[in-house]
């Protein structure tokens, strides 16, 4: 990826590029003005993803954070101000119609996020486990009607040479085939929820969230050429001799 030296102004595809959970968290949520999403800069590991009882070698690297409508709470006043929220926490494969036992990955993956200076706000076994629903409480500062958001990491795969063998378990997912080897690669997207959650008054701001659709194609499509591998995002494969990189 490009270096954002923290500007702003540089917006590849409509989004500026951050480093590090610091700059995002304060990008996405910065006080009362809410962003829908941002490009994230980080590094690349190399370990296995498992689809169907097999072992397939992958490189992974965070790719964008986005914020997901959690709930919409009115707050009379004299009322609670932490009311009860359910929001979500684990890992999730994006457009995977296989079953629960058809894929898995070692929690030992959360590496990409040590490199990265990403935080989730859960251990990695929690982080990278399958997604289910968390309640807890959150707080609302005064009397009026807020929109929750959580945000989310996003993470773009390269399966070596897996396209035609696990293709199948995606509705949608990017296949590549080398042009000197013939080898076909499976790119694909997955996320991770964070603990990072932030709340904004309807009366003063309306906030879109981005579709996993619109998502998917700026990401793996319009944001990166595998063939060359470039884009505003590109993956390190030197992180497959690298064993700090490795999982």
């Amino acid at each position: 990826m490009q270096d954002a030296n923290n500007d702003e102004s540089y917006q590849p595809l409509g989004f500026p590029v951050m480093c590090g959970s610091f700059e995002t968290v304060r990008y996405l949520m910065d006080g009362q003005q809410l962003r829908p999403g941002a490009w994230v800069d980080g590094q690349t590991v190399y370990g296995d993803f498992t689809f169907s009882g097999r072992k397939w070698a992958t490189f992974t690297r965070p790719v964008f954070a986005y914020l997901a409508y959690v709930d919409t709470q009115l707050r009379h006043p004299g009322t609670d101000q932490t009311p009860n929220v359910s929001s979500a926490q684990g890992h999730e494969l994006w457009f995977f119609k296989g079953a629960e036992k058809d894929y898995a990955v070692s929690p030992a993956i959360d590496v990409v996020n040590t490199h990265s200076e990403l935080m989730t706000g859960f251990s990695d076994k929690q982080a990278w486990a399958r997604v289910k629903a968390r309640q807890h409480t959150f707080l609302l500062p005064s009397s009026t009607t807020y929109s929750i958001y959580q945000m989310h990491l996003v993470y773009a795969h390269c399966v070596v040479g897996a396209a035609d063998a696990v293709g199948s378990l995606f509705s949608l997912s990017r296949r590549f085939v080398g042009r000197s080897d013939g080898r076909a690669d499976l790119y694909f997207l997955s996320s991770v929820a964070t603990s990072q959650l932030g709340a904004c008054a309807t009366d003063q701001q309306l906030l879109e969230p981005l579709s996993r659709e619109s998502l998917m194609k700026t990401i793996l499509i319009d944001g990166h050429s595998p063939g060359i591998n470039t884009g505003v995002w590109s993956l390190d494969l030197d992180a497959r001799d690298n064993l700090r990189k490795q999982y």
